[in-house]
């Protein structure tokens, strides 16, 4: 297992704040965050890239902080491979066990492995400049892999190849991570392929780590507003706890002109200002317009269609809340509904209708304010 505990770097302007995450064996770890969100600095320091730095890292119980690099038993594929161009794929893949003086039988066998899993024997003689990208990432994964690391570090090992091959290397790696005991740790920018790949994973943004957990946690109940922006959820509101009915789990939150019910899952008062997002594909709309009386574990808001876009098996529709400052063509939430529902809902721009929101599309998190 490896454990980072109040690791910190400071890089020009740039600071990696005190990160502490753990990944247990055999676990596959992701690290998902937008673009100069620190991921890689933050693979270079648990590599040993960085030395001297405050906070620890621990890999099977010791403390390898002050170790160099090749001593921590680490594979790292950097995201832009790194390989040597004028080095054979086999020189490249075989380039760390020659540094390690480790070219005996047992290492061989092992080569040979490697090769055999990723199918790249029919490469081994090829110079690494004449590969695509696809197999340039195999190669720098067999490097990486030949060494036996108790930890694998994979910086956005897919971003150079092009999206439908992309996907059949993450079903590949899915089916290779059950093969190999190693602790893998993957940074991405990604939301599919980190949730195609990880068991968990960890938000980093802006040198912070916001949020750890599943794929269900993370998606379903972002820990604040940074990490609902990141992941595309549109619907974030601020508002105050208008009423808490702590008999039944609820509590409602919104203004004078709109109120949402939401689980309570935390300590609340009335009064409380919170952030809250209202997830687009947990959102009804009334098919009569007309809605219905609110139960206790849903609300029913009036709304007026802004506009409506087909995006894939999906249908978007733009809504306007009641009084809202939004100006012309402007709007105040998404709302997502599946093919199978769209005939239900013959609405169009300009219209009034009610949306009906149970209380788990509404997830509350702490105030930025």
């Amino acid at each position: 297992m490896i454990q980072v505990r109040n690791l910190a770097c400071t890089v020009g302007n740039f600071r990696l704040g005190e990160i502490t995450f753990s990944a247990q064996a055999g676990e596959y770890l992701v690290i998902l965050g937008p673009t100069g969100a620190g991921k890689t600095l933050l693979l270079e320091c648990v590599a040993g890239l960085h030395r001297n730095l405050p906070g620890t890292v621990w890999i099977d119980r010791q403390d390898v902080s002050a170790w160099m690099p090749e001593e921590r038993n680490i594979g790292y594929v950097p995201q832009d491979y790194a390989l040597f161009p004028f080095l054979s794929v086999q020189e490249n893949i075989l380039f760390p066990l020659r540094v390690r003086h480790r070219l005996d039988r047992p290492a061989r066998t092992h080569f040979d492995e490697i090769v055999d899993l990723l199918k790249i024997n029919h490469l081994l003689h090829r110079g690494a400049r004449d590969l695509s990208g696809g197999e340039k990432q195999r190669v720098a994964l067999a490097r990486a892999l030949v060494i036996r690391p108790k930890v694998l570090l994979l910086d956005e090992p897919f971003a150079a190849i092009h999206a439908g091959f992309r996907r059949k290397l993450w079903m590949e790696t899915r089916l290779l991570r059950k093969q190999l005991e190693t602790t893998a740790i993957h940074v991405t920018h990604d939301l599919e392929e980190a949730f195609t790949l990880g068991e968990r994973a960890a938000v980093l943004i802006d040198g912070k780590v916001e949020q750890i957990g599943s794929r269900s946690e993370i998606l379903w109940q972002p820990h604040n507003e940074k990490v609902a922006t990141f992941l595309g959820i549109m619907n974030v509101f601020h508002g105050r706890v208008v009423k808490i009915d702590a008999d039944r789990g609820s509590v409602w939150i919104g203004s004078k002109d709109y109120q949402f019910a939401a689980p309570l899952r935390k300590a609340l008062s009335v009064g409380d200002e919170v952030g809250f997002c209202i997830h687009p594909e947990r959102i009804g709309i009334s098919p009569d317009r007309l809605g219905s009386p609110a139960h206790h574990d849903q609300s029913c808001v009036r709304a007026r269609l802004v506009a409506a876009v087909s995006h894939g098996t999906a249908r978007v529709f733009y809504i306007k809340l009641p009084h809202s400052s939004c100006r012309c063509g402007e709007y105040d939430l998404e709302v997502r509904l599946p093919v199978a529902q769209q005939q239900e809902v013959a609405l169009h721009e300009g219209e009034e209708t009610t949306l009906i929101v149970g209380q788990e599309a509404v997830h509350v998190f702490p105030s930025r304010r």
